[in-house]
């Protein structure tokens, strides 16, 4: 009788324990992909609700750079008007800032002045060029959640990861009546996707949470681990 009961306790707490380990699984409402891949650069494509058509997209493209030049970027893309990507909106400044050098006495180099456009202030005198008010970014997370209400969420092509941009000669200017070469650079203010570091991208496809598990190494190649969606 004894052992007829102890058995009946035990699996009583078995039963109860698995049940709240199944309520602690916050993904135990969705349906879950499992990618095996290996990191490409090819684009990758992904049909979340099953319905026969892509929804969502992330590939490796060339961004244009000054003249000839080009930058290797990690981009993805809503395919489906109903598919929005996790965010937030802050206000962004584009400052520039200026900095002229003079050659030592003597020597044959030209006097230089460099113009870097950016999105932080690097001296005190740097010039605001424009304020960019509820511009939106990507949210990475370290474990995927279902978003509140307070998110925000855009349906959109955007730029997860670029190289640096390069600086290029822009033509000549005049300081106290010295002629100074010009040079120019740009700082693109992307929200990057840490290099080599796995994250969860949130999402929403018709109203449904969702998110993408994966991967974007330092040489912009793409790998994805996982994807769900709400059922």
């Amino acid at each position: 009788m004894k052992r007829t009961y102890f058995l009946f306790v035990l699996l009583l707490f078995i039963l109860l324990s698995c049940k709240k380990d199944k309520k602690a699984d916050v993904k135990e409402d969705m349906k879950v992909f499992t990618v095996t891949m290996t990191p490409n650069s090819e684009p990758f494509n992904l049909d979340l609700d099953s319905d026969g058509s892509f929804d969502i997209r992330i590939n490796v493209v060339n961004l244009d750079g000054p003249g000839p030049l080009w930058r290797s970027a990690c981009q993805v893309i809503c395919l489906n008007t109903g598919l929005e990507l996790l965010g937030y909106l802050q206000t962004d400044t584009l400052f520039l800032n200026k900095t002229f050098s003079d050659p030592p006495q003597n020597s044959n180099d030209m006097p230089t002045c460099f113009y870097h456009y950016l999105y932080h202030r690097v001296s005190p005198s740097d010039s605001i060029i424009t304020v960019l008010p509820n511009t939106f970014k990507l949210k990475f997370l370290d474990t995927w959640q279902k978003s509140p209400n307070t998110d925000a969420f855009k349906n959109d092509s955007i730029i997860l990861q670029v190289g640096p941009n390069f600086t290029f000669a822009s033509g000549w200017v005049i300081k106290d009546s010295v002629k100074y070469q010009s040079f120019e650079r740009v700082d693109d203010d992307y929200a990057p996707f840490p290099a080599n570091q796995t994250k969860y991208l949130g999402l929403k496809l018709k109203s449904k949470d969702g998110y993408i598990k994966f991967t974007v190494t330092s040489d912009y190649k793409i790998n994805v681990f996982e994807a769900g969606i709400s059922n």
